[in-house]
């Protein structure tokens, strides 16, 4: 179960690293921010 968890912590960050702690220092602005993007995206769309 150990491998599991690990593998998964790596894919996770790997796959979406702007996640973690991609998100602060390549997005300084809060959370909010993102989640409006996603939002408007989707109207767009």
């Amino acid at each position: 179960a150990a491998t599991l968890t690990g593998t998964s912590f790596c894919s996770a960050p790997a796959t979406i690293p702007q996640d973690p702690d991609g998100l602060p220092p390549t997005h300084p602005l809060p959370p909010t921010t993102a989640a409006d993007h996603l939002i408007p995206r989707n109207e767009t769309i």
